[in-house]
């Protein structure tokens, strides 16, 4: 999981994290306020490797959405903390 405060911060995250994983199998999603819940769910229950997200909609998704918890995460990044 990689955390950032912003949307859009968290875009140029994910952006070069595809750039980077497009020839591997690394799976990525990207969690942000301004998208639809609902697509993110989606992208959330298929178990991506990597997960780069804003902090409230993070949050809002454990809360929320049933299928979503943190338990196999390994490694947190706190970007610009």
């Amino acid at each position: 999981v990689i955390v950032t405060p912003t949307r859009e911060l968290a875009s140029q995250v994910y952006s070069i994290a595809l750039k980077l994983a497009k020839y591997t199998q690394i799976t990525c999603a990207l969690i942000v306020g301004g998208l639809p819940l609902q697509s993110q769910a989606v992208d959330l229950k298929r178990r991506p490797d990597i997960v780069i997200c804003t902090p409230g909609r993070m949050i809002d998704h454990v809360h929320n959405t049933l299928s979503v918890d943190l338990d196999d995460v390994e490694v947190v990044i706190l970007d610009e903390a």
